[in-house]
């Protein structure tokens, strides 16, 4: 029953494209900003270095503190929290007296057991399974009539939970496995042979094991932790047939718990509410990596033991809760109320079939979710985005905007006057030099005008840039008769070349795969169904529905485009100066030999150039779909075709 169980969630393809989807974005979060990981990784094993010759004294203190504690009198009842607390503390360390630590690099793992984005891909992923085997036969009117067979209901209900399990088991494993696999490739890895104190975040743990002993708990840890919120989310949908209600809750309760688990600390009195917190307890990392008690009505327990028994009897709890409920025949239905009066009578208007085509797209086939994922991946590129101006780029765009127009007399005088500036501040600092070596002043004097000299040089850099600028429009007028502006191009130049401080080659190839994805799953749905064979033997029918496909293809890859360009194109609009736009082109370096047209129309080009290749692309895969048979095939062909040359540019 639990392998048929497991077989409905792997029959709906949709949901192992999204965990491989999530599980490339997390990649993709993992590679990023390597050369400053890499470099708080060497200092952090630097530290660790030190930390592990000292590690035989570190154990002592432990056994040196406890003693103390012991000796305040303000402690010298034996049934005292502290004492207690200490003697364990104590007894819990003995256990890795003779360990020896050695230094690596273990930055891999580090990284690895941290809670981050890859176990929000497994809540996501699982959410939609438990969705998933209720609602195959909720949909096919089937679930009444298998609750109504001889030992049905509880056989069926642990029949779910058996497949939740087998699902829980391999959403966990092969994300964990891809994650570390990723960080390990990046980053590189120690033995892991070697004791779990060498790892620098674990130099306090209290567990007698190595490294990869350590990591077998972890995931199996992990996967006990998952079926037990997965076994909650299941008697949610037990209990309630409704989807929203289903997020909100759950949604709601990981608000809750993530707050529990971010504000108490494990030696408040309420320590036991945190301990409670699923996110707590998916953070498997937080109770193993060093040794904590606690405070439990007086007595100290550790946390680990705590969480571990807590972990089993949240799965013996909600799966005698689930089965209970299953068992019963109605559902709680919840569902928004329609307005009253004359609404009541009202004949509902039919759905169109683009709106149909949009709500098979983006509800039923969850492109809401793709376009949601496509915006976190977007904040996490822009989140890499410095639009700081340095000292030079600041006294640049300074004089820029203080001299931004068509050239001119007055425009020119300025920069004559900064030069003379320039000039006289050079020839005092050097009269000072030439007093110095007569011995006319001292060398503190010396100091205090070298150290006046560089503070009243600092713009000349930033000025020297706008002197070139002002050679090259004396010979764009002189050779090509064009009127040139002083522009302040820096936000120009980064629209136009935007790699400069924008990774866009990483974001075409989200905005592709997403694109290819959902403009294949728009296509192709019919076919999915069956349907397709319906449509075909209506008049007209066929052509009516490609045409409105194709038009919901090329909305939605619109939306994809938007959310992918249009927040980098905000973010520079407001972080540098565009008064200049009207200015002819040809005043910016390196475009003196363009046809003389106004900045702003070369911009709104880059975008309609850009948005242009959207379009082909879209339609590209439009036409692989149409030519196609066979979903899975279609988004190989369109991902290799459009998104595997991106990946070769961005690595080669």
């Amino acid at each position: 029953m639990a392998i048929k169980e497991f077989r409905k969630i792997l029959s709906q393809k949709w949901i192992i494209y999204i965990l491989l989807l999530l599980c490339f974005v997390n990649v993709f979060l993992d590679t990023r900003n390597i050369d400053s990981e890499i470099k708080k990784a060497d200092k952090k094993q630097e530290q660790q270095i030190e930390k592990i010759q000292g590690y035989n004294k570190y154990i002592e203190n432990i056994s040196s503190n406890a003693n103390v504690i012991s000796g305040f009198s303000l402690f010298a009842d034996n049934n005292n929290y502290q004492v207690k607390s200490s003697k364990k503390i104590v007894n819990a360390y003995e256990h890795v007296k003779n360990v020896k630590p050695k230094s690596g690099n273990y930055a891999a793992i580090e990284k690895a057991t941290k809670i981050g984005f890859s176990d929000i891909i497994v809540l996501i992923a699982m959410m939609q399974c438990v969705i998933i085997i209720m609602n195959i036969d909720r949909k096919h009117g089937m679930l009444i009539l298998l609750k109504s067979c001889r030992q049905g209901r509880t056989g069926l209900a642990l029949g779910k939970i058996g497949g939740l399990l087998m699902a829980s088991v391999c959403v966990e494993i092969f994300t964990f496995i891809v994650h570390l696999l990723t960080l390990t490739a990046t980053f590189g890895c120690g033995d892991l042979t070697e004791p779990v104190q060498s790892i620098p975040d674990f130099y306090e743990s209290a567990l007698p094991i190595n490294i990869l002993t350590y990591l077998i708990i972890f995931v199996l840890l992990k996967i006990a932790v998952v079926f037990s919120y997965t076994l909650f989310i299941f008697l949610i949908a037990v209990l309630c047939d409704n989807s929203g209600i289903i997020y909100a809750i759950t949604g709601a309760v990981i608000g809750v718990s993530a707050v529990a688990s971010l504000n108490i600390m494990w030696d408040y009195r309420i320590a036991f509410i945190k301990i409670l917190s699923p996110v707590t307890l998916i953070n498997i990392k937080s109770i193993t990596e060093k040794y904590y008690n606690l405070n439990l009505a007086g007595n100290p327990f550790n946390v680990m033991s705590v969480g571990i028994l807590i972990i089993i009897g949240y799965i013996a709890l909600f799966t005698t809760l689930s089965t209970m409920f299953f068992k019963r025949k109605n559902v709680l239905h919840i569902e928004i109320k329609k307005a009253k009066g004359k609404q009541k009578n009202r004949q509902k208007k039919p759905i169109g079939m683009l709106a149909m085509e949009y709500k098979k797209l983006l509800i039923t086939n969850k492109g809401i979710l793709m376009l949601l994922v496509l915006c976190i991946i977007q904040g996490a590129i822009l989140s890499n985005v410095n639009t700081t101006i340095d000292g030079d780029q600041k006294y640049y765009s300074n004089y820029m905007d203080d001299i931004e127009g068509p050239v001119s007399e007055s425009k020119e005088e300025y920069i004559q006057k900064e030069k003379d500036y320039f000039k006289d501040v050079t020839k005092k600092y050097k009269r000072k030099q030439t007093q110095y070596l007569q011995g006319k002043i001292t060398g503190s004097e010396l100091s205090i005008a070298e150290n006046q000299y560089i503070t009243k040089m600092m713009p000349n850099v930033a000025f020297k840039k706008v002197l070139k600028r002002q050679k090259y429009l004396k010979k764009l007028n002189r050779d090509r008769g064009i009127q040139g502006w002083y522009v302040n191009d820096i936000g120009i130049n980064y629209l136009i070349h935007p790699n400069r401080i924008y990774n866009e080659k990483i974001a075409w190839i989200f905005m592709m795969l997403i694109m290819s994805v959902m403009v294949v799953i728009c296509m192709a749905y019919e076919e999915q169904t069956g349907m397709d064979r319906l449509s075909d033997t209506t008049m007209f029918g066929g052509r009516k529905l490609l045409n409105k496909k194709i038009i919901a293809s090329v909305t939605v890859s619109l939306v994809i485009f938007a959310i992918s360009n249009l927040p980098f194109l905000i973010l520079v609009i407001r972080s540098y100066h565009f008064s200049g736009v009207m200015a002819p082109i040809n005043s910016l370096m390196g475009y003196e030999n363009w046809i003389q047209i106004p900045i702003l129309i070369v911009l709104m080009g880059v975008y309609i150039v850009k948005l242009l290749i959207m379009f082909i692309a879209t339609m590209v895969v439009i036409l692989i779909s149409c030519k196609m048979t066979g979903m899975v095939k279609k988004m190989a062909v369109s991902i290799t075709i459009l998104v595997v040359p991106l990946i070769i540019m961005t690595i080669i």
